[in-house]
């Protein structure tokens, strides 16, 4: 079975009934949204044929949550009247309702001690995490160079209680 992609139709009914806009109330609302940079009707038929919003919805969109607010996204940086169709929102509609629907993240579980001097060492959980590591392994053997305190490589930063390192943003 192939994997689903965000621009793909969830197959299967959807969590409830859906109750679609009528087409004259559809249209209103798409157009508001869509507001300078959709085409005239006269010279774009595929804004006058709602087939695809009606598609969105039925399968698991939400206007107000999912289909309004991509299209007003979407047409903010667009060109005026350079939109001709709603196919040209369809992609970008299914991605909103996928973001909607996919369920939270786990949380991660909090590590509540530090690894001790007798422990071998984690490895660091983010570039950022490294770079501070290092950062405190520096600052560490520049103190002991200078004789303001013992360097200790092996220790992360907090590990002296008492002890703090101010870090100031420098910008460039």
């Amino acid at each position: 079975m192939e994997p689903m992609s965000a621009s793909m139709p969830i197959p299967g009914p959807t969590s409830g009934p859906i109750s679609e806009p009528d087409g004259e109330t559809l249209a209103r609302e798409l157009a508001d949204a869509g507001g300078r940079a959709l085409a005239k009707p006269a010279s774009a038929p595929g804004l006058l044929v709602l087939s695809d919003p009606m598609n969105w919805i039925r399968n698991g969109c939400d206007l107000k949550a999912d289909i309004l607010p991509t299209i007003q996204a979407r047409c903010s940086r667009a060109r005026p009247s350079s939109i001709r169709s709603w196919s040209y929102f369809t992609k970008a509609v299914y991605q909103a309702r996928d973001t909607r629907l996919k369920p939270a993240p786990e949380p991660n579980p909090v590590q509540l001690s530090r690894t001790s001097r007798s422990t071998s060492r984690p490895a660091a959980t983010s570039p950022q995490d490294a770079i501070l590591a290092a950062f405190a392994r520096r600052a560490g053997a520049h103190l002991a160079a200078r004789g303001g305190g013992e360097s200790d490589p092996d220790l992360e930063p907090g590990a002296y209680p008492g002890r703090t390192i101010d870090l100031v943003a420098v910008g460039r």
